[in-house]
């Protein structure tokens, strides 16, 4: 991700490693548990009309979730 991208969409996922999906004995982020949504929308950058990304964190898989997904992966 770059310009846009990433300051609508790459903050917040920063800020959910730093914090709120970030493991408490390890200390290190946990990305794949987080449950996110996402959604574009039109704004007006400059004189352009440009499709940005707007990602939400919104809480955690249940871990039943994730060790069956991983199984997949």
């Amino acid at each position: 991700m770059k310009g846009t991208s990433y300051s609508r969409a790459g903050k917040a996922i920063n800020t959910a490693a730093r914090f709120a999906l970030r493991n408490k004995d390890t200390g290190l982020p946990e990305l794949h548990k987080g449950k996110w949504t996402l959604q574009v929308r039109r704004e007006k950058l400059g004189t352009n009309l440009v499709f940005v990304p707007r990602l939400r964190q919104h809480g955690k898989h249940a871990d039943e979730f994730v060790a069956f997904i991983t199984t997949l992966l």
